[in-house]
């Protein structure tokens, strides 16, 4: 189920519909915790969040992401995206 949402948050994505990607990234973080899609939803979460102009909320989004991933290499990228 974690796959499927992860999957259709990126066809959204991909196709620019940011509103709907963002529900489907933040399905994936909230319900399906450790199913191995977090750190590349958060990844694509906070771009979709910057995209729609809620630099805020994609902030804070980071900053739980660096909490609970502080090794991953998307903190890097996510950090530049943000800027």
């Amino acid at each position: 189920a974690a796959g499927k949402e992860f999957y259709i948050g990126r066809f959204y994505f991909r196709f620019k519909q940011y509103l709907s990607a963002i529900e489907r990234f933040e399905n994936v973080i909230s319900l399906y915790a450790n199913a191995g899609f977090d750190e590349q939803s958060f990844y694509y979460l906070t771009q979709a969040l910057k995209k729609t102009n809620q630099q805020d909320l994609a902030n804070e989004y980071f900053e739980v992401f660096k909490k609970h991933y502080p090794n991953s290499p998307y903190v890097k990228r996510i950090a530049s995206l943000l800027k």
